[in-house]
């Protein structure tokens, strides 16, 4: 099971914490974007891991960009 913390930094940001105990390094940082599919896309072309997905209800396109040492952000979008 995920653990999350979320700090309100603006009235149209935040930065939110994922603890997930499975992961190689136990934690996942989601940073809010405007568009994933955008955002995702030049690190892509140096050599990090986006994997583009839209949440289950349809609520956010998400982008899980993992470096080669397995380290995770995740950029998230509200559609």
């Amino acid at each position: 099971m995920a653990t999350r913390a979320e700090w309100q930094l603006t009235d149209g940001g935040a930065v939110q914490v994922i603890a997930l105990p499975d992961a190689p390094r136990g934690t996942t940082v989601v940073l809010g974007v405007d568009d994933a599919d955008a955002r995702a896309a030049e690190p892509a072309g140096r050599g990090v891991d986006a994997r583009l997905s839209t949440t289950p209800d349809g609520a956010f396109r998400l982008a899980a960009c993992t470096d080669p040492s397995g380290n995770t952000v995740m950029l998230g979008q509200v559609l």
